[in-house]
């Protein structure tokens, strides 16, 4: 049982965990992502008006800068 509730808090900190606009270098109030996605190092993305993240996107900035720029997609 124990096992259960450790694999599905894994799931929710890869997958769900990215709502909040404070983790990443900066997200404009237009911009979206929608989850589930796999994000690493969100401080190091940067997404500007319009930009939208899309499902099952996975993104790793671990050594290197994000920029989604004004109406772009990715994902």
């Amino acid at each position: 049982m124990m096992g259960l509730i450790k694999g599905l808090y894994a799931i929710y900190l890869n997958f769900f965990k990215y709502s909040s606009r404070k983790k990443f270098g900066h997200m404009a109030s237009t911009a979206r992502i929608s989850l589930p996605v796999i994000i690493s190092n969100a401080s190091n993305i940067e997404l500007y008006d319009n930009a939208y993240i899309g499902p099952n996107a996975v993104l790793y900035a671990t050594l290197a800068k994000i920029i989604i720029k004004e109406n772009s997609f990715t994902g």
